[in-house]
């Protein structure tokens, strides 16, 4: 396993296409659909994510092999 921080956009996609995931997949039972897509654009947006990077928040990657965790 690695883990890296995370330093440019492409990266953050990483980060989106994953949250999409695992939101829909874990909490989609739980809060529906609408609360989902609403926590998933208020958080995970590209233009959110760049905010929260801009503001001093550091994210980082976990890989198994080539795979992003």
């Amino acid at each position: 396993m690695r883990v890296t921080r995370i330093e440019n956009v492409e990266e953050l996609k990483i980060v989106r296409h994953l949250a999409e995931r695992i939101w829909n997949d874990h909490y989609l039972e739980i809060i529906g659909q609408e609360q989902v897509d609403y926590m998933l654009g208020r958080m995970y947006d590209l233009e959110s994510l760049r905010h929260q990077m801009a503001g001093g928040d550091v994210f980082y990657l976990l890989y198994s092999d080539a795979l992003p965790l």
